[in-house]
Formats: C-alpha cells, structure tokens, sequence
C-alpha cells in the first residue's frame, strides 16, 4: 500500500495539468524540407509568428569534409638517452617547448611506436623504451602527434651516467 502512494500522487498531479498545445512546424521553426533539393526558408516573417517578438533564423544543414592537418615546420629537437636497467630514457629537447595538442605524443624509432612518456619540464619529452630499440646508434626517430610529424631527429649513444 504505502509503495503505490507515490504513484498515486503522481497520477493525480498530471490529471490536473492543462493538455500541451499542439505546436506547428512553421511557426516554431523546425520544419524540415521534404526533398534535399528544396530550400529552406530564409526565417519566420512575422514577428507574432514565434510568440515571443523576435524572428527565428532558419536552420541550415552544414557540410562536412575532412580536412587535412596543417604541417608546421618541424621542431629542432636533441635526444638524450640514459640507461635505467632493462630500459632507456630518451630525453627529447626543444628550445620552444612541444605543441599542445589534443593527441598524445609517440616516438617512433624504425618500424616500432612508443607511447609511454612524461613531461620533466615544459620543454622536455621523457620516453621510456627497450633498451633493445635504441641499438645501434645512429638510428632516426620521429616525434608524432596523432599522425602529424613534429619532430625528426637521430639517437645518440646511450649514456651510462646519471641524469
């Protein structure tokens, strides 16, 4: 019994409400053309028409086209690489810093891609790769974001020394 009470209030709250009046299309502003080769209307005339005083601009289908990312010119970067047991860090170097971008960051050396990276500083890139992927030296590397080349450079030896 007591679990049908809020129903029951709830029904007899809607019971006394005024119907919805039906609202029209052309008045409210969102009708829609039948074929794709009509045209829609520039905005609502009259200014009685919205209720409110005030036209309603007409509602036009917008196009979409991919667009092709910009390409910048490519940062001069430096690599540093330091020995951290099994691992390697790669310090990536800009003097103005990396740009803000919504992708993260990768580093690609020869045919593989490496994701996981810290930012020490604002102008610093941290990987931490194989040690495997940065032998021999010499090799080229490439910083991406998404799919967009921001950065090319060559690894130097790894550094068995301290950070």
């Amino acid at each position: 019994m007591i679990r049908l009470l809020p129903v029951f209030f709830l029904l007899t709250a809607c019971a006394g409400a005024p119907p919805a009046a039906p609202v029209d299309p052309a008045v409210d502003g969102t009708a829609r053309a039948a074929s794709p080769d009509a045209e829609a209307p520039a905005s609502v005339e009259t200014p009685e028409a919205t209720g409110m005083g005030v036209t309603t601009p007409a509602v036009t289908p917008a196009s979409v086209a991919p667009v092709e990312p910009p390409r910048g010119e490519l940062k001069a970067a430096t690599a540093t690489l330091h020995a951290a047991g099994d691992a390697v860090l790669v310090d990536l170097r800009t003097d103005g810093g990396w740009p803000g971008e919504a992708m993260d960051p990768t580093l690609a050396i020869g045919e593989e891609r490496f994701t996981d990276y810290t930012h020490p500083d604002p102008i610093t890139l941290r990987f931490t790769v194989p040690a495997a992927a940065v032998q021999p030296a010499g090799q080229a590397a490439v910083v991406r974001y998404g799919e967009r080349v921001v950065a090319e450079l060559t690894l130097p030896p790894v550094s068995e020394e301290g950070r």
